[in-house]
């Protein structure tokens, strides 16, 4: 088979390359970065080896590398239709699967590489790092330490091992293998993954250092941005902090709520519609809803769009003229600001936070009907009945560090003018049983 015509002049010999040379000409040009490039020497070669797997598979990781995930994916089928049998496709598969969401997919395929290469060490850290987006830390971690094991010089491993670690709560364990493999790689995402285990050991000086060679690496790396972020605002750092914070936008998982209409830049607001559009968690919504009053005092009329089960309590929040259900279509308006984009627009310092309160009201009728239900339900027992909430939802990403088992409680409940009431709601009520037959 010739294929001199696909690769560029210089690189010809005077034999023909061979499907492999080809290959591997076009892998070089990937690992420069130089993707267009390394896609169209897979197509050429494939438009005279359609039924070359190796080479749909190169192509798939060409395509993965652009972002183009469902073309990727693809590719990555069509290789194993015409080789069934082929655990680096099924590996691939499995990443580019991970990186659009489908991580039940995504682990299906990994589970398969190692089935068919059950020494595939790379699969098996891959399958870790599934399993963490899955936020199963702990089976995250009994897998990449398989691929250490397998491969103790892979560095890959090394940091998906001390992620996991991190995630699972034992950051000073993750240290020494997150240090290592950033030393070895020297990505932009190692230094993160470092900077995170930093962070987690209130080792900000040092974490901050980390992000910030992350981005002496990659300038546009929003993970490391977001993160710094954060730490300027725990800091007190709120000016530098909420700027940085739009960076949120940038990370994989997020986007702009809207796009139909522009966002509000500052422009005068009088006689105008303001469209404040709650995001992430329901506890941010509560927080930052207080900006409100400060659009209506531009003469603005201010409309929230908010999931639904929040609105009865905001309708006592002063400074909106509306509230709209973001289960529906946003309504009609001139701008719109994302809520938790309202301490920028303000340059909020940390003498100008809002701080009216109450903004918000409890209705005295559902205040009422509760107290019924509580002397029914938890009748008072002793001298003080305090209500407890333990576990957030598992989706969040930092549920790990946020969220409390419900047996650390144990010695509050102990105490003799002490009796707690479970206002848990959904995932985390399971844990009653297996504290009640001890308390």
């Amino acid at each position: 088979m010739s294929i001199a015509p696909w690769v560029p002049y210089h690189h010809r010999q005077t034999r023909m390359p061979t499907l492999a040379e080809a290959l591997n000409h076009g892998w070089q040009l990937q690992q420069q970065r130089r993707l267009a490039e390394a896609e169209q020497v897979y197509r050429r070669v494939l438009a005279a080896a359609p039924r070359s797997a190796d080479a749909w598979c190169y192509l798939g990781m060409a395509l993965h590398d652009q972002r183009r995930f469902g073309e990727a994916e693809q590719a990555y089928r069509q290789a194993l239709s015409l080789k069934p049998q082929f655990p680096i496709a099924y590996n691939n598969l499995g990443n580019t699967l991970s990186a659009a969401g489908r991580f039940d997919e995504a682990e299906a395929a990994c589970r398969t590489a190692i089935e068919q290469q059950p020494t595939y060490a790379r699969a098996f850290s891959n399958l870790g790092a599934v399993l963490l987006k899955q936020r199963r830390a702990d089976e995250a971690v009994e897998q990449i330490r398989q691929a250490v094991e397998l491969n103790p010089n892979d560095p890959l491993s090394r940091k998906n091992l001390g992620a996991a670690l991190v995630e699972s709560n034992r950051p000073t364990e993750a240290l020494p293998w997150l240090e290592q493999a950033a030393a070895a790689l020297g990505t932009a995402e190692a230094h993160k993954d470092w900077a995170t285990a930093l962070l987690r050991l209130g080792r900000l000086d040092e974490a901050i250092e980390r992000y910030q060679a992350a981005l002496r690496i990659d300038a546009n790396y929003a993970e490391a941005h977001y993160a710094l972020s954060l730490i300027r605002l725990l800091r007190g750092d709120l000016a530098d902090g909420w700027r940085q914070y739009e960076w949120r936008w940038r990370r994989d998982g997020f986007a702009k709520p809207l796009t139909d209409r522009p966002e509000w830049d500052g422009s005068p607001l009088a006689g105008r519609t303001l469209l404040l559009v709650a995001e992430q968690g329901l506890g941010d919504t509560l927080q930052f809803v207080r900006y409100a009053t400060r659009f209506k005092q531009q003469d603005a009329r201010v409309l929230l769009w908010v999931p639904r089960v929040l609105m009865p309590l905001l309708e006592s929040c002063p400074g909106l003229d509306e509230l709209h259900a973001s289960e529906q279509p946003p309504p009609r308006s001139d701008f719109y600001l994302p809520l938790m984009s309202a301490p920028r627009v303000f340059d909020t310092r940390l003498d100008s936070i809002p701080a009216e309160i109450p903004y918000l009201q409890a209705d005295e009728n559902l205040v009422a009907a509760w107290r019924v239900t509580l002397d029914r339900e938890a009748p008072r027992s002793a001298g003080r009945r305090i209500g407890i909430a333990w576990q957030g939802s598992r989706t969040n990403q930092a549920d790990a560090q946020r969220s409390v088992p419900l047996a650390e409680f144990a010695p509050l409940a102990a105490l003799p003018d002490v009796q707690l009431v479970s206002l848990q709601k959904g995932f985390g009520r399971e844990q009653i049983a297996d504290v009640a037959s001890h308390w």
